[in-house]
Parts: structure tokens; sequence; C-alpha cells
């Protein structure tokens, strides 16, 4: 009867031992009741293999000019030109492709529309701001 507590004592350490091994949560010494949560080296350790197998399955990112963007930006325009956020856009658009004066009017454009969330009131703040550098 002793030797099956001690089997079955021995079978319950060892399941502890493995889940607490297999998880990282065991401090690096003799107590193994302290419970730890993992560094971010552990963590960065642990993550190699799936960084790995996200960029494998993805490739390198899709890459884009300015005239693709701002072509898919004035058809979201012409759904719903009401966005100050599209009109936001298209301002960096033109600032980025140095047409300063067209920016100038997305962004004056975006600064008339209606804001009813904050959201939509610092997008206005910063097409304000973004106006008055052109």
């Amino acid at each position: 009867m002793f030797g099956l507590y001690v089997f079955a004592c021995i079978i319950i350490i060892g399941i502890v031992l493995y889940v607490s091994l297999d998880w990282g949560f065991l401090l690096y010494s003799s107590s193994f009741f302290f419970f730890k949560q993992k560094t971010a080296y552990e963590m960065l350790r642990s993550l190699v293999g799936s960084e790995m197998c996200i960029r494998d399955s993805f490739g390198t990112p899709p890459s884009s000019s300015y005239e693709e963007c701002e072509e898919y930006l004035m058809a979201s325009h012409k759904l719903d030109d009401k966005q100050i956020y599209v009109h936001l856009l298209l301002g960096d658009v033109k600032y980025q492709t140095k047409k300063y004066g067209d920016a100038k009017t997305w962004y004056e454009a975006a600064t008339k529309l209606e804001a009813i969330t904050p959201n939509q009131k610092a997008q206005q703040e910063e097409a304000a701001g973004k106006a008055k550098k052109c």
C-alpha cells in the first residue's frame, strides 16, 4: 500500500514538473512551488518559430505607389464624400507627391466636414495643422 502511495506521488510530481517546465513557470531554483512570469527574453525565445512561420506564410509585404493609393482613396471618396479621414489621407498623398496646393485643398475640405466623434475631431485638428504647413 505504501508503494502505491509513493508511486502516485511520483506521478503527480512528474506531471507538475512537466507542465511547469513546458510552460516555463518554474523559478530556476530548488524550490519548485514558487511561480514567476516569463521574462521578455523567454517570450522572445518561444516566439522565434512563430515569427518565422508568419514571415514564411506571408512573404514580403505588398508594395504600392502613391498613384495607386490615390486611386483607391478617390474610389472611397466617390462612395462617401463625408469621410474626414479619406480627405486627410488624400491630402497626405498629395503632400508626399509634392502637390502642396492640392494637399492644402484636401486638408481644408477635411476641416469643413461635420465632425461628430472625438476621433473625427482629432482628424480635423490634424488636417488643420497640416493645412497650415502647406
